[in-house]
């Protein structure tokens, strides 16, 4: 069992969405959680919608449980979910199900999600978890594969810089760190420059940024 699929059994909104102040078994979380999925798809809508010329087909990678994936739902033809996780598709299905979504599709990553051509692509607090660089070079490789011409990505990547402080906490092992400090859902600080050559050696042109070197530095990229 991979991580993230522990994660999912254990408590998939939490590791997801980790704030330590919610209680996602409460009806009071669960409409935190999902509400919160709503204004992150009006906020992204607003920031890549200016630059969709198409909204037939949609990709999201790390799609989880569907907090991000349901309200795009309403919005686009056709989406195919990506993740890690058999249990997170498996809740996803459901949860599209309860909400009478029927243009969802589930992936594994491993699965030929990329064979579809897609309009937009999104993933929110995803990259920021994968350790190994080669993964995301891999994914950013199939991304834009699967784009049509013109197509537009939003993508978040933690770009502070890696502090010592940082580089310290990669070293404790992790029962000695707090839940959400652990491996595979830490956050990984990459490099805004070197994922500006990934971007532009895969023919994705950066149209437009938010919050540079950031937790949350968000870029919107056309498929040239």
């Amino acid at each position: 069992m991979n991580k993230w699929d522990k994660f999912a059994k254990e408590d998939a909104e939490y590791y997801i969405l980790s704030y330590k102040d919610v209680d996602y078994s409460t009806e009071e979380g669960q409409k935190f959680f999902y509400s919160s999925g709503q204004e992150d798809t009006e906020l992204f809508l607003g920031r890549s919608g200016p630059y969709l010329t198409s909204k037939k087909a949609a990709l999201e990678i790390g799609c989880g449980i569907g907090r991000l994936t349901l309200p795009h739902a309403r919005v686009f033809g056709q989406i195919s979910a990506v993740d890690v996780s058999p249990t997170m598709i498996g809740k996803l299905k459901a949860n599209a199900e309860k909400a009478g979504l029927s243009n969802i599709q589930g992936f594994l990553s491993d699965e030929k999600w990329d064979s579809l051509r897609y309009d937009y692509v999104w993933s929110f607090i995803v990259f920021q978890h994968i350790s190994d660089y080669s993964i995301i070079q891999n994914y950013i490789r199939r991304i834009a594969g699967a784009m049509n011409k013109g197509g537009i990505a939003l993508l978040q990547f933690d770009t502070r810089p890696a502090t010592f402080s940082y580089k310290v906490r990669n070293l404790i092992p992790d029962f000695l760190l707090p839940k959400d400090q652990k491996k595979a859902i830490r956050r990984i600080r990459r490099s805004s420059e070197e994922l500006r050559k990934l971007f532009k050696g895969n023919d994705l042109e950066i149209v437009t940024e938010f919050k540079p070197d950031d937790e949350n530095h968000t870029f919107v990229l056309r498929k040239l």
